[in-house]
């Protein structure tokens, strides 16, 4: 779970409703297949659903264009644009962090650490994505600022996926401030990010190294086969179930996006079975089309 049980969540952003294909030129075929899929998945599933998918020149959106809430997911582009700091010499990974005597609920171990009294950058940014910390994810946004992490985000092509209040900041969730995600942003993030073209190859390998280490795998990796290597960040509030990765195969950088929302079966408990079906589902519809397989692994 993300955050605090019982707390609602924005309600979805309406923006044009898109099922589309954006490529220069000729579309692959696998690409038409693809987008075919999806939107049948969609169709067939409850709630509401934004997924998109970045890979080499191809652009995928099934209803993309609107934002939700961004639950957990809004860490990933929060990690980037610290290590974006780091990389420019703002930062120094090795710079030690008070941990706050205030730690707060929901996802994570410092909670439940009251002897730990300092983490090094590095370490913090691992427990904001590894186990999802809420007040490691608040460390960072009190050693960047909410403005200069929103100027970092806006540099790395994000405009509609926006950070806009602290975790568990209850007085922000009740007037209406929420984390905001938008399903194409964070596949095209995702897909830069495993191209190299976001940070160096040591912060990009060490960006990767954690987001393949993350711990909830029940979404995108749970149907894909073996040799498909898989980063990737989950999110969940009442009603919300997402998953951002990067998946890396057969030279492929792609980036895959599923952002569900308004969905009757996704508990802010963890009940999100149907959901987290939908998402895996999808996942290996990506990998199968785009390696000239068959048809998506099975619908919910």
């Amino acid at each position: 779970m993300d955050e605090s049980a019982g707390v609602a969540h924005s309600p979805v952003q309406h923006g044009p409703d898109q099922h589309s294909l954006e490529q220069p030129g000729p579309m692959p075929e696998w690409a038409r297949l693809l987008h075919e899929d999806l939107t049948e998945l969609v169709r067939r599933s409850d709630g509401h659903w934004e997924l998109a998918v970045a890979c080499g020149e191809v652009r995928l959106a099934i209803g993309a264009g609107r934002t939700v809430s961004a639950a957990s997911t809004i860490k990933v582009p929060l990690v980037i644009a610290a290590l974006a700091r780091v990389e420019a010499g703002h930062a120094d990974l090795t710079e030690v962090l008070a941990v706050p005597n205030e730690r707060v609920g929901g996802t994570g171990v410092l909670g439940s650490l009251p002897s730990c009294l300092s983490l090094t950058l590095a370490e913090v940014l691992e427990l904001c994505i590894i186990v999802s910390d809420n007040t490691a994810t608040n460390m960072l946004i009190e050693r960047f600022g909410l403005d200069t992490v929103g100027a970092s985000m806006r540099g790395l092509g994000l405009h509609e996926t926006v950070l806009r209040r602290r975790m568990l900041d209850l007085q922000a969730m009740q007037e209406g401030r929420d984390n905001l995600a938008q399903a194409q942003e964070l596949a095209e993030l995702l897909a830069r990010l495993g191209e190299g073209r976001l940070l160096s190859p040591a912060l990009t390998e060490f960006a990767v190294s954690m987001l393949q280490g993350q711990r909830i795998r029940d979404r995108i990796p749970s149907r894909l086969p073996a040799d498909v290597a898989v980063g990737n960040k989950t999110g969940e509030l009442v009603g919300i179930c997402h998953d951002v990765g990067l998946l890396q195969f057969d030279g492929h950088q792609v980036g895959f996006a599923a952002l569900g929302s308004d969905l009757s079966g996704a508990t802010f408990a963890g009940g999100s079975g149907e959901a987290a079906l939908v998402i895996a589902t999808a996942a290996r519809s990506v990998v199968d089309r785009i390696r000239g397989g068959g048809a998506a692994a099975g619908a919910p």
